[in-house]
Protein backbone atom coordinates (compact mmCIF):
# COMPACT_ATOMS: atom_id res chain seq x y z
CA UNK A 1 0.00 0.00 0.00
CA UNK A 2 1.32 3.47 -1.06
CA UNK A 3 -0.25 6.85 0.60
CA UNK A 4 0.34 10.22 -0.94
CA UNK A 5 -0.52 13.25 0.54
CA UNK A 6 -2.29 15.45 -2.09
CA UNK A 7 -2.81 18.28 0.05
CA UNK A 8 -0.67 21.77 0.00
CA UNK A 9 1.74 22.61 2.64
CA UNK A 10 0.39 26.31 4.57
CA UNK A 11 3.20 28.54 5.12
CA UNK A 12 3.90 32.31 5.15
CA UNK A 13 3.95 34.22 2.24
CA UNK A 14 2.66 31.53 0.21
CA UNK A 15 0.14 31.89 -2.40
CA UNK A 16 -3.85 33.73 -1.64
CA UNK A 17 -6.51 34.84 -3.79
CA UNK A 18 -6.88 38.56 -4.27
CA UNK A 19 -9.50 40.33 -2.21
CA UNK A 20 -9.12 37.32 0.64
CA UNK A 21 -7.06 37.41 3.67
CA UNK A 22 -3.86 36.37 3.95
CA UNK A 23 -2.40 33.97 6.52
CA UNK A 24 0.37 34.95 9.43
CA UNK A 25 1.42 31.90 11.05
CA UNK A 26 3.03 34.28 14.30
CA UNK A 27 4.96 31.93 17.02
CA UNK A 28 4.34 32.86 20.75
CA UNK A 29 6.19 31.48 24.39
CA UNK A 30 4.91 31.08 27.23
CA UNK A 31 5.87 29.81 30.48
CA UNK A 32 3.83 26.55 32.15
CA UNK A 33 5.48 26.37 35.86
CA UNK A 34 9.28 25.66 35.52
CA UNK A 35 8.86 24.41 31.57
CA UNK A 36 8.50 26.78 28.71
CA UNK A 37 5.84 26.00 25.67
CA UNK A 38 5.48 27.45 21.99
CA UNK A 39 2.29 28.24 20.46
CA UNK A 40 1.26 29.06 17.03
CA UNK A 41 -1.65 31.92 16.07
CA UNK A 42 -2.87 31.56 12.43
CA UNK A 43 -3.74 35.45 11.56
CA UNK A 44 -5.83 35.53 8.27
CA UNK A 45 -6.39 31.50 7.74
CA UNK A 46 -9.30 31.93 5.56
CA UNK A 47 -11.47 29.03 4.76
CA UNK A 48 -9.77 29.17 1.44
CA UNK A 49 -6.34 28.47 2.48
CA UNK A 50 -4.31 26.03 1.07
CA UNK A 51 -6.13 22.86 0.02
CA UNK A 52 -9.84 23.56 0.65
CA UNK A 53 -12.71 21.30 -0.12
CA UNK A 54 -15.83 23.42 -1.39
CA UNK A 55 -19.41 22.69 -1.49
CA UNK A 56 -22.55 23.84 -3.34
CA UNK A 57 -23.31 26.35 0.26
CA UNK A 58 -20.53 29.19 -1.10
CA UNK A 59 -23.60 30.09 -3.35
CA UNK A 60 -26.26 32.13 -1.36
CA UNK A 61 -29.31 30.42 -3.20
CA UNK A 62 -27.33 26.71 -1.88
CA UNK A 63 -26.69 28.38 1.68
CA UNK A 64 -28.67 25.44 3.37
CA UNK A 65 -25.98 23.36 2.58
CA UNK A 66 -22.90 23.02 4.51
CA UNK A 67 -20.21 20.68 6.08
CA UNK A 68 -22.38 19.08 8.23
CA UNK A 69 -24.83 17.99 5.84
CA UNK A 70 -22.16 16.51 3.77
CA UNK A 71 -21.18 12.78 4.65
CA UNK A 72 -18.27 11.02 5.31
CA UNK A 73 -19.23 8.28 2.71
CA UNK A 74 -19.07 10.64 0.32
CA UNK A 75 -15.10 11.56 1.03
CA UNK A 76 -13.41 8.84 3.25
CA UNK A 77 -12.21 5.66 1.14
CA UNK A 78 -14.04 6.48 -1.87
CA UNK A 79 -13.24 5.20 -5.47
CA UNK A 80 -11.48 7.83 -7.71
CA UNK A 81 -10.07 7.54 -10.85
CA UNK A 82 -6.72 10.08 -11.80
CA UNK A 83 -7.25 11.89 -14.91
CA UNK A 84 -3.17 12.18 -15.95
CA UNK A 85 -3.69 15.46 -18.99
CA UNK A 86 -0.97 17.38 -20.29
CA UNK A 87 -0.81 20.95 -20.59
CA UNK A 88 1.20 21.02 -23.14
CA UNK A 89 -0.31 21.89 -26.66
CA UNK A 90 -3.76 22.77 -25.09
CA UNK A 91 -5.69 26.02 -26.15
CA UNK A 92 -4.80 29.18 -23.94
CA UNK A 93 -7.52 31.72 -23.61
CA UNK A 94 -7.36 35.06 -21.05
CA UNK A 95 -3.76 33.96 -20.74
CA UNK A 96 -4.21 30.87 -19.21
CA UNK A 97 -4.44 27.57 -20.48
CA UNK A 98 -8.21 25.63 -20.41
CA UNK A 99 -8.87 21.95 -20.33
CA UNK A 100 -11.92 20.76 -22.58
CA UNK A 101 -13.81 17.76 -22.73
CA UNK A 102 -11.66 16.01 -25.49
CA UNK A 103 -8.61 16.31 -22.69
CA UNK A 104 -10.51 14.44 -20.43
CA UNK A 105 -11.64 12.01 -22.51
CA UNK A 106 -8.37 11.20 -23.65
CA UNK A 107 -7.09 10.54 -20.18
CA UNK A 108 -9.98 7.88 -19.43
CA UNK A 109 -8.21 4.61 -19.18
CA UNK A 110 -11.64 3.23 -18.45
CA UNK A 111 -15.32 5.11 -18.16
CA UNK A 112 -15.61 7.02 -15.35
CA UNK A 113 -18.90 5.97 -13.52
CA UNK A 114 -21.97 8.18 -12.97
CA UNK A 115 -21.39 9.15 -9.81
CA UNK A 116 -17.84 8.53 -9.87
CA UNK A 117 -15.06 10.56 -8.13
CA UNK A 118 -12.21 11.91 -10.42
CA UNK A 119 -8.86 13.55 -9.84
CA UNK A 120 -7.45 16.15 -12.86
CA UNK A 121 -3.60 15.93 -12.41
CA UNK A 122 -1.63 17.98 -14.71
CA UNK A 123 1.47 18.86 -12.85
CA UNK A 124 0.80 22.42 -12.39
CA UNK A 125 0.18 22.36 -8.23
CA UNK A 126 3.73 20.68 -7.36
CA UNK A 127 5.35 22.59 -9.90
CA UNK A 128 4.04 25.71 -8.95
CA UNK A 129 2.90 25.87 -5.82
CA UNK A 130 5.86 28.06 -4.14
CA UNK A 131 5.23 30.82 -7.15
CA UNK A 132 2.92 32.67 -5.10
CA UNK A 133 2.91 35.58 -7.28
CA UNK A 134 1.80 33.74 -10.82
CA UNK A 135 0.26 30.63 -8.50
CA UNK A 136 -3.13 31.45 -8.97
CA UNK A 137 -3.72 33.83 -12.10
CA UNK A 138 -1.16 31.59 -14.66
CA UNK A 139 -3.29 28.53 -13.36
CA UNK A 140 -5.77 26.23 -16.19
CA UNK A 141 -9.31 25.93 -16.24
CA UNK A 142 -11.84 24.34 -17.51
CA UNK A 143 -14.00 24.55 -20.68
CA UNK A 144 -17.40 24.93 -20.27
CA UNK A 145 -17.87 21.38 -22.67
CA UNK A 146 -15.61 19.25 -19.49
CA UNK A 147 -18.11 21.03 -16.62
CA UNK A 148 -21.03 19.74 -18.77
CA UNK A 149 -19.38 16.32 -18.66
CA UNK A 150 -18.76 16.47 -14.82
CA UNK A 151 -22.47 17.48 -14.62
CA UNK A 152 -24.13 15.05 -16.91
CA UNK A 153 -22.25 12.32 -15.03
CA UNK A 154 -23.73 13.58 -11.89
CA UNK A 155 -20.53 13.38 -10.03
CA UNK A 156 -19.94 12.98 -6.37
CA UNK A 157 -16.54 15.17 -6.82
CA UNK A 158 -14.01 16.41 -8.72
CA UNK A 159 -10.40 17.28 -7.64
CA UNK A 160 -7.81 19.09 -9.82
CA UNK A 161 -4.20 20.89 -8.98
CA UNK A 162 -5.37 24.37 -10.14
CA UNK A 163 -6.44 26.81 -7.97
CA UNK A 164 -8.48 28.60 -10.24
CA UNK A 165 -11.42 26.80 -12.53
CA UNK A 166 -12.95 29.29 -13.94
CA UNK A 167 -11.59 32.23 -16.22
CA UNK A 168 -11.80 35.74 -14.32
CA UNK A 169 -11.97 37.40 -17.03
CA UNK A 170 -13.72 35.58 -19.66
CA UNK A 171 -16.54 33.31 -17.69
CA UNK A 172 -17.30 29.88 -19.06
CA UNK A 173 -20.45 29.79 -16.71
CA UNK A 174 -19.22 26.54 -15.04
CA UNK A 175 -19.72 27.10 -11.62
CA UNK A 176 -23.55 27.47 -11.74
CA UNK A 177 -24.44 24.36 -13.04
CA UNK A 178 -21.41 22.42 -11.19
CA UNK A 179 -23.06 23.33 -7.62
CA UNK A 180 -26.47 23.20 -9.26
CA UNK A 181 -25.73 19.75 -9.51
CA UNK A 182 -24.46 19.04 -5.84
CA UNK A 183 -20.84 18.36 -6.82
CA UNK A 184 -17.90 18.65 -4.76
CA UNK A 185 -14.93 20.43 -5.63
CA UNK A 186 -11.51 19.49 -4.08
CA UNK A 187 -8.43 22.08 -4.64
CA UNK A 188 -5.84 22.75 -5.44
CA UNK A 189 -3.75 19.80 -5.13
CA UNK A 190 0.03 18.63 -5.32
CA UNK A 191 2.06 15.34 -5.88
CA UNK A 192 -0.69 13.92 -8.10
CA UNK A 193 1.87 13.02 -10.89
CA UNK A 194 3.35 10.68 -7.95
CA UNK A 195 0.40 8.71 -8.60
CA UNK A 196 0.70 5.67 -11.10
CA UNK A 197 -2.80 3.61 -10.69
CA UNK A 198 -5.57 4.95 -12.84
CA UNK A 199 -8.07 3.95 -9.81
CA UNK A 200 -7.19 4.83 -6.16
CA UNK A 201 -9.12 5.14 -2.85
CA UNK A 202 -9.12 9.18 -1.72
CA UNK A 203 -9.27 9.98 2.17
CA UNK A 204 -10.64 13.75 2.50
CA UNK A 205 -10.13 15.39 6.48
CA UNK A 206 -12.48 18.49 6.66
CA UNK A 207 -11.41 20.61 9.60
CA UNK A 208 -14.77 19.74 12.09
CA UNK A 209 -16.59 23.23 11.40
CA UNK A 210 -20.05 22.07 10.69
CA UNK A 211 -21.42 25.29 9.70
CA UNK A 212 -18.53 25.53 6.96
CA UNK A 213 -19.46 25.86 3.34
CA UNK A 214 -15.63 25.91 2.05
CA UNK A 215 -12.99 24.27 4.86
CA UNK A 216 -9.23 23.40 4.97
CA UNK A 217 -8.57 19.71 4.29
CA UNK A 218 -5.95 17.37 4.54
CA UNK A 219 -6.42 14.96 1.77
CA UNK A 220 -3.94 11.18 0.70
CA UNK A 221 -4.61 9.16 -1.89
CA UNK A 222 -4.52 5.70 -1.53
CA UNK A 223 -2.97 3.23 -3.88
CA UNK A 224 -2.93 -0.79 -3.46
Amino acid sequence: MKVIDISGPIYNDMWYYEGYTRINIKRRTGKFHDDEYTTDEYEGMNEHTGTYMETPGMWVRHSDVSLDKISLDRIFMVDAYVLQVSLEGLEEFGGRPRIPLSSIKAAEKEEIPDGGTVIISTGYGTKNWDNAEDFVKKSWYFKADAFDYFVDKKLNLVGGDSPSWENYNYSEGNFNKFYDAGILLLAPLVNLEKINNYKVKLCVLPLNIPSAKVVPVRAVVIEE
